[in-house]
């Protein structure tokens, strides 16, 4: 039996009950012993009934939690292993953008992987963030920082900006 069921059958116990207990201008009526006996039996039954699923449920909640919680263990180990890839990975293509620079190489094709020195968009570089105007700034509630989207397009005008300049580094693609 579901624990719907269950309930269903708790309900529609708590109106044999009241029925059993009133008339139908709602008046209360005398029950008999026995009447009365039957209806704590069906009582009794029936919360034993919920109690046994309930306990049921309960078990079976604890054995999904224990599920979750070494889920959550496995993501936190792995979220260490895919971290020490990813700066693996970031060493490794340093290496080869060092050796590159270094040859002065910007092209080269290694069997299935090209790889190029491209420049980066360029981007806003702040020596001195004291130096920058205000109208440089973007308030933010309870923030206060510098709006290089601003400033970039300004520098990338010609603007000289106090305190700010444009820079444009470069980075290894792999594709």
């Amino acid at each position: 039996m579901t624990l719907y069921e269950i309930t269903d059958e708790i309900k529609a116990l708590e109106d044999m009950i009241d029925d059993a207990m009133t008339d139908p201008e709602g008046n209360l009526k005398d029950l008999s012993e026995d009447d009365k006996g039957a209806l704590l039996s069906l009582v009794d039954e029936t919360q034993g009934k919920f109690a046994e699923k309930a306990e049921r449920i309960c078990r079976y909640m604890v054995n999904v939690k224990a599920q979750a919680e070494a889920c959550k263990a496995e993501e936190e180990r792995l979220a260490k292993r895919r971290k020490a890839a990813e700066r693996k990975t970031d060493a490794l293509k340093w290496i080869l953008e060092t050796s590159m620079i270094r040859a002065g190489m910007e092209k080269a094709e290694a069997g299935t992987f090209k790889l190029a020195i491209q420049k980066n968009p360029p981007s806003v570089f702040i020596a001195r963030l004291d130096d920058v105007p205000p109208e440089y700034w973007r308030v933010i509630p309870e923030t206060r920082e510098p709006d290089k989207r601003k400033m970039l397009e300004d520098l990338k005008a010609g603007r000289e900006i106090p305190g700010a300049l444009l820079a444009q580094g470069s980075s290894l693609r792999i594709r």
